[in-house]
């Protein structure tokens, strides 16, 4: 560094000309420019991405071959899904693939346990769940977009008891706001199978119940990340909730 330093020392700030490379390794692009001189532009990519999905769209980017727009039928537990909790015990939370669901196991109160996509990072996403309640009749779901664990991301709850919120967390100050809540009798409550979907389109976040537009907030704070899925307990349990399968669209 001391070296580098002294480099940027003999050269004037405001008129000298020097190239440079950056590694923008979230989205694993190479970009070459120069200071005072020629604007950063991406050269290339590394990790075997070629910058382009099925469509030819270059908006998204991976680490690895895989698809961003998908569906995750859970024959069996995903390599390349990770889990992660802001609440509760995780010695009392078990996440794992049985008869081609994704179960989430939570046995004990107040667990907030997620499971995100890893391999792409989005701007403008869409992500289905199909959903069903196997334990206690108490629980809540959750769909994420927009997720950096340093940042933040956007949270739509939908609970068995027919209320849902949409939600911005704050990471720096590890606080949840809510940007929405209500009802909807869409929801098939208690043990039954639901399809919930999440839009992030721009600064609008949307949610649909079962196919039913249910409600758009706006908010312009987070505009990329990972997306998601979650169960919630409450104060009664067990909570045990299977995925039948997850789907990433492209809206």
């Amino acid at each position: 560094m001391a070296e580098y330093c002294g480099v940027l020392r003999t050269r004037d700030p405001n008129t000298a000309t020097l190239n440079v490379e950056v590694l923008r390794w979230k989205t694993q692009e190479i970009l070459s420019g120069q200071l005072n001189g020629r604007t950063l532009a991406v050269t290339e990519y590394y990790g075997g991405y070629t910058g382009e999905d099925n469509s030819g769209s270059t908006d998204s980017t991976t680490t690895t071959e895989s698809e961003p727009f998908y569906m995750e039928e859970f024959d069996a537990a995903p390599s390349n899904w990770s889990w992660f909790s802001t609440n509760g015990d995780e010695s009392l939370l078990d996440v794992y693939a049985d008869n081609s669901q994704l179960v989430f196991d939570l046995q004990g109160e107040d667990i907030w346990a997620y499971l995100t996509y890893d391999d792409w990072y989005y701007q403008d996403v869409g992500i289905s769940a199909l959903a069903e309640n196997m334990g206690n009749n108490e629980n809540m779901i959750s769909l994420l977009c927009r997720y950096y664990s340093d940042q933040g991301w956007y949270e739509i709850n939908i609970g068995s008891d027919g209320l849902w919120d949409i939600y911005r967390f704050d990471a720096n100050i590890d606080e949840y706001t809510r940007l929405y809540n209500g009802g909807s009798t869409n929801i098939n409550m208690g043990r039954e199978q639901n399809e919930f979907t999440m839009t992030c389109i721009g600064d609008q976040i949307s949610l649909y119940i079962n196919g039913a537009l249910t409600k758009t907030v706006r908010d312009s704070r987070y505009t990329e990340g990972f997306v998601g899925i979650g169960v919630s307990s409450f104060d009664i349990y067990p909570v045990i909730v299977g995925f039948d399968a997850v789907e990433i669209w492209q809206p």
